[in-house]
C-alpha cells in the first residue's frame, strides 16, 4: 500500500510538471519518460495507482497537442508532434487510466472533414483527372496513404495524419469510399 501512494504521489508530481512545462519540447520527453518508468515500476509492484487527476490531466495534454498538431503544428514538426501524442496515450494505456478520447476523436473528424479531406481531394485535383479512380470511382492513393484494409501495396508511405486517424481509433474507411466520383 504504501508503494502505491508513493507511486501515486510521485506520478501526479510529474504529470502536473508535464502540464505546466508542456513548451519546452526536452522537457516533455523528458517528463515522458519519467510517467514510463513510473508506468513500468507500477506494473512490475502490480501497484492500483490513484490516478485520477492523472487521467484528466493526460487527457487535456492529449486534446491541447492534437489541437496543436492539427491547427498550429510546424510542418517540420509535425510528424515529432505526432510521436510525442502517441506516447502519451501508449503512457494513458500502460498506466491503466482507461483514457476518454472522444473528444480528440471528434475534433479530428472535425478536421479531417473540414479541413484534410477537401485539401486532399483539391490536391489531387480529382474532378479533373479520372486516371486517379478506378472503375468502381474509389480512389487507391487515398487507400493506400491510410492503409485501410484493400489490396494494394502498402510500401507507399501513409500520411503521418491519416495514421494519427487509426491512433485515435477513428474509422475513416466511410469517409473514404464515399468520396465524389471525378469527372
Amino acid at each position: 500500500v504504501a508503494a502505491e501512494i508513493a507511486i501515486s504521489n510521485q506520478c501526479i508530481t510529474v504529470i502536473r510538471a508535464l502540464d505546466s512545462d508542456s513548451s519546452d519540447q526536452q522537457v516533455v520527453w523528458s517528463r515522458l519518460a519519467e510517467l514510463e518508468a513510473i508506468a513500468t515500476a507500477a506494473n512490475h509492484l502490480h501497484c492500483q495507482l490513484n490516478t485520477l487527476e492523472v487521467k484528466q490531466t493526460l487527457e487535456k495534454l492529449i486534446l491541447r497537442t492534437l489541437w496543436q498538431i492539427l491547427y498550429d503544428s510546424n510542418p517540420e514538426d509535425m510528424e515529432v508532434d505526432i510521436q510525442r501524442l502517441e506516447k502519451m496515450i501508449d503512457l494513458g494505456n500502460q498506466l491503466n487510466l482507461s483514457l476518454s478520447l472522444d473528444r480528440c476523436q471528434e475534433l479530428y473528424l472535425e478536421y479531417f472533414h473540414n479541413q484534410f479531406l477537401p485539401q486532399l481531394i483539391q490536391s489531387q485535383d480529382l474532378k479533373k483527372d479520372s486516371k486517379d479512380s478506378d472503375s468502381n470511382g474509389s480512389y487507391p492513393w487515398l487507400c493506400k496513404m491510410c492503409t485501410c484494409s484493400t489490396s494494394f501495396s502498402t510500401s507507399v508511405s501513409p500520411s503521418p495524419l491519416l495514421n494519427l486517424g487509426q491512433t485515435l481509433a477513428v474509422d475513416l474507411s466511410a469517409w473514404i469510399t464515399n468520396l465524389p466520383s471525378p469527372g
